[in-house]
C-alpha cells in the first residue's frame, strides 16, 4: 500500500463533509432533465435524489412493459464464454432511445446480436443509471438481463450512505439503499445492477462488513448474476484494479454473486483467477474478465489503452480475447461494444465494422477513421476468431413461446423538404423483434440467404440458382429454439410467396420434430396459414430449431439470384381453449405543459383473473397486462406505438378523434377502441371531456 492509497480515505472524507452541489441548481441541467423524461428516461445524480425518489413521481411510459422472456436450455456450454455488455455510448440517453420514438439523421447501435449477449448493462456517468425503457423491452423480448448502473466516482458526495444500516422486525440489518435501489429496478421493469465504486470510503465510516451486507442485500433480491461487483474498490478501501479475481476482492465478488474485471489480464492472470474462484467456491462463470473495445483506436498522442491481447485487442480484435476466455472457462465483459458507432464516422463502415467483430467479415477496403495508425483493425486472424464463434448462443424464445414480426430498430426513408431530399431514418428501439440468428462468414457464396428488410417488416428468403434444371436440397437454420413438444403446438405463419417459373418446394421445418410446413400459396397477397402440431410422447421431441428448407427442381436459363419468400410474422406457442375478451376504457387526456399532453387509458380482461394460470404461454406485463403495443392514430393518422398506458401527443387541436389499438405479444389485435375528445378552454386552466 502506497503513500497515495493512505491519504485517500481521508480525502474522500473530508470531500464527503463539504457541502454538497445540487444538481437541480444548474438550470441547464434541470431543462435537460425535464426535456429527458419526457423521453421516458430515469437517472439520479445524488444520494439525496434517490432518498427522494418514489413511484408517484413516475409516468407510465418510463416503465418498461415487457418481461423478461425466460431461455430455456443451458445457461452454460463447454468451451464457450458467456457474453455480458457494459454499454457506454457518448454518455447515452440519446434521442434514438426515445419510448416514444423519433426521427434521427441515421441509424446507430441497437445491439444485433441479442442471442449471444446473457446480460446487458447500461452505463452512463450518472450515480444511478436506469436502462430506458426502450432498450429494457427490446433486450427482455429476446431473452436478455438489463441491468442499470449504480457508479461511485470520485466527485461523488455521501458514500458512506451505502453504508448506513438499521435492524428490521425480524432483527436482520437493512440497508435503506439497497432496499430503494431494488424498490427502483422492480418499479421500472429491469433485471439488476452493476455495481462500480470508484472513490474509496472516509475512514471514519469503512466497514468490508457493512459493505457485503449491502452487497448480499442487493443480491438476494435479483435473480441469480444480476448483481455485478466491479473490480475497483478493494476488500481494504483501495482503489487498486486486480484485473482478476483476487484475494483483494473475493469477499465483495462472492457478496455479489459475480465480477466484472478490470480490463488490462492476461492468459496467464485468467487461468489463475479461474483456479482461485474454484478454490474459493466459486462459479468462474461468475467471472467476467473486462475487454475494452476502445483500446484498439489509436487517436493523436497520449498513452493507449490495453486489454487482451496486447496491442491488437479490442475494436476487431475483440473477439480474441472472447476466444481466449472461451478457452479458459470464464465469462466476458465487454466495454462500449458500439465502438463502431463512435469511432468510424460512416454509417455504412459503421455497421461493416460491427459485422466483422461478431461475424468475421472482412472489413470494407475503404474503411477510413482517424486512428492515427494506418490499417490499424486489419489485424492479424481477425476473421477467423470472430465473437459470436466463441460466444454461447442462446436460444430464442421460451420454452413455450416464439414470437417475431422481424422488426428493426430503424427504418429509412426520404424526406422531401420543398426540392430538397434527405435520407432519414424513423426510430423504434422499442419496437425491435427477434432476429434470425447470424452466420459465420465463410467466403463462398451460399446457396440460401436471408435478409431482414422494413417498410413493411419482413424476412425475405433467397436462393442463388445455378443455370440448368438442377436437383436442390438445402437447409438455412434461421433460429435455434428448445422447446418441449409434448403438449399441442399452434404455428402461425404470416408470408407472401411470390410467383416463379422454378419447381421448387419452400417449406418452414421445426428442427428436431423433422416437420416441415411448406408455404403453397403462389401470388403478391399475403397469407396466414395456421399449423397445429400434435404432441408426442415426454422424452420423444423438442423443437431444436426454425429452418428454410428448399427442395425440387429449379428452371433457369441463366445463374440466378431468386425470391423464394418473405415472412412477415412466425408464432409457435401452445394450443389455447380458454376464451378471453379485452377492452379499452377510461381514455382521457392530462396536459403535462403548454407543448405537451398526456393521453391516458385503461384496460379490462375478462377470463384472465389469474394470470399466472395461462396456458397459451404468452407473457404477461405488470404494466400493460395481455398487451405488448398499442397503435396510436390520431384524426386518421398513424402517430406511433404505446407501450404503456399513456402516450405523449404534441399541439393537439382542440378537438381530436382517437383510435387505440390494443396489440397482443402474439402479434394479434386483441381490441380496438375509437372515440373524440374535445378540449374546453376555461378561464385561467384547460380540461379535457370525453364526448
Amino acid at each position: 500500500m502506497g503513500w497515495r492509497d493512505i491519504l485517500r480515505p481521508i480525502r474522500d472524507g473530508l470531500r464527503d463533509n463539504l457541502p454538497s452541489k445540487q444538481p437541480h441548481d444548474n438550470p441547464e441541467k434541470n431543462v435537460r432533465r425535464q426535456q429527458d423524461l419526457l423521453k421516458g428516461f430515469t437517472y439520479f445524480d445524488s444520494f439525496q435524489d434517490i432518498d427522494n425518489w418514489h413511484p408517484d413521481q413516475a409516468y407510465s411510459f418510463q416503465r418498461a412493459n415487457t418481461p423478461l422472456l425466460p431461455r430455456s436450455g443451458s445457461t452454460v456450454v463447454k468451451g464457450k464464454s458467456n457474453i455480458t455488455l457494459i454499454h457506454d455510448f457518448s454518455g447515452n440517453y440519446h434521442d434514438y432511445e426515445n419510448v416514444h420514438g423519433s426521427f434521427v439523421d441515421q441509424p446507430s447501435y441497437s445491439g444485433e446480436y441479442m442471442q449471444s449477449i446473457d446480460a446487458f448493462v447500461y452505463f452512463s456517468h450518472k450515480l444511478v443509471c436506469v436502462p430506458p425503457p426502450s432498450w429494457t423491452n427490446t433486450l427482455h423480448r429476446n431473452g436478455v438481463k438489463a441491468l442499470g448502473t449504480f457508479l461511485v466516482e470520485p466527485q461523488s458526495v455521501g458514500i458512506s450512505k451505502i453504508l448506513h444500516r438499521s435492524l428490521a422486525d425480524n432483527q436482520t440489518w437493512e440497508y435503506a439503499l439497497a432496499t430503494q435501489l431494488t424498490h427502483i429496478a422492480r418499479f421500472y421493469g429491469f433485471d439488476g445492477w452493476l455495481i462500480n465504486i470508484e472513490k474509496t470510503f472516509p475512514i471514519a465510516d469503512w466497514s468490508l462488513q457493512c459493505l457485503q451486507g449491502f452487497l448480499e442485500q442487493l443480491r438476494s433480491s435479483f435473480d441469480d448474476g444480476c448483481v455485478i461487483w466491479y473490480d475497483s474498490l478493494t476488500c481494504k478501501n483501495t482503489i487498486n484494479y486486480q484485473n482478476g479475481l483476487t484475494e483483494q476482492n473475493i469477499l465483495l465478488a462472492k457478496a455479489a454473486g459475480s465480477i466484472l474485471t478490470n480490463y488490462v489480464w492476461t492468459a496467464e492472470s485468467a487461468a489463475r483467477s479461474k483456479a482461485f474462484a474454484l478454490q474459493n467456491g466459486f462459479d468462474p462463470v461468475k467471472v467476467l474478465c473486462g475487454i475494452d473495445v476502445w483500446a484498439q483506436s489509436s487517436e493523436g498522442p497520449g498513452r493507449l489503452r490495453v486489454t487482451y491481447p496486447k496491442e491488437i485487442g479490442g475494436g476487431t480484435g475483440t473477439g480474441l480475447g472472447v476466444a481466449k476466455l472461451a478457452e479458459v472457462g470464464l465469462g466476458s465483459g465487454l466495454f462500449a461494444p458500439a465502438w463502431p458507432y463512435e469511432h468510424f464516422p460512416s454509417q455504412s463502415d459503421s455497421e461493416a465494422v460491427e459485422r466483422s467483430m461478431w461475424t468475421g467479415n472482412p472489413l470494407p477496403e475503404t474503411l477510413r477513421c482517424s486512428c492515427t495508425v494506418r490499417d490499424r483493425h486489419s489485424i492479424r486472424n481477425y476473421m477467423t476468431e470472430p465473437i459470436f464463434k466463441n460466444a454461447h448462443e442462446y436460444p430464442a424464445g421460451s420454452e413455450n413461446f416464439f414470437y417475431t414480426d422481424f422488426k428493426q430498430a430503424f427504418e429509412q426513408f426520404v424526406c422531401s423538404s420543398g426540392t430538397a431530399e434527405k435520407n432519414r431514418a424513423a426510430a423504434g428501439l422499442v419496437s425491435k423483434s427477434v432476429l434470425p440468428r447470424p452466420v459465420l462468414y465463410a467466403g463462398a457464396q451460399k446457396t440460401l440467404f436471408s435478409q431482414v428488410k422494413c417498410n413493411p417488416p419482413r424476412l425475405t428468403l433467397w436462393a442463388n440458382i445455378i443455370q440448368g434444371e438442377t436437383s436442390t436440397f438445402s437447409v438455412l437454420r434461421l433460429f435455434n429454439l428448445d422447446m418441449p413438444a409434448t403438449r399441442d403446438l399452434s404455428m402461425v405463419i404470416k408470408y407472401r410467396k411470390p410467383k416463379t417459373s422454378t419447381r421448387l418446394r419452400v417449406s418452414l421445418r421445426l428442427e428436431g420434430l423433422d416437420v416441415d410446413v411448406p408455404m403453397t400459396s403462389d401470388g403478391c397477397e399475403q397469407t396466414t396459414m395456421t399449423r397445429d402440431i400434435q404432441a408426442v410422447e415426454a422424452g420423444k421431441g423438442r423443437i431444436t430449431g426454425l429452418s428454410l428448407c428448399v427442395t425440387g427442381f429449379s428452371e433457369v436459363t441463366e445463374t440466378n439470384t431468386l425470391l423464394l419468400a418473405e415472412i412477415m410474422q412466425v408464432c409457435i406457442q401452445p394450443r389455447s381453449g380458454k376464451t378471453r375478451s379485452y377492452s379499452i376504457s377510461d381514455v382521457a387526456l392530462s396536459e403535462v405543459n403548454e407543448t405537451w399532453t398526456s393521453l391516458l387509458w385503461k384496460v379490462n380482461t375478462e377470463g384472465l383473473e389469474d394470470a399466472g394460470s395461462e396456458d397459451d404461454g404468452l407473457p404477461h406485463s405488470d404494466v400493460t397486462g395481455p398487451f405488448d403495443f398499442f397503435v396510436i392514430n390520431i384524426d386518421g393518422r398513424e402517430i406511433g406505438r404505446g407501450y404503456s398506458l399513456d402516450y405523449l401527443l404534441r399541439d393537439i387541436d382542440d378537438e381530436i378523434y382517437v383510435k387505440l389499438t390494443g396489440v397482443g405479444y402474439d402479434g394479434e389485435v386483441k381490441c380496438v377502441y375509437t372515440g373524440s375528445l374535445r378540449k374546453s378552454q376555461r378561464r385561467s386552466e384547460e380540461s379535457w371531456q370525453l364526448v
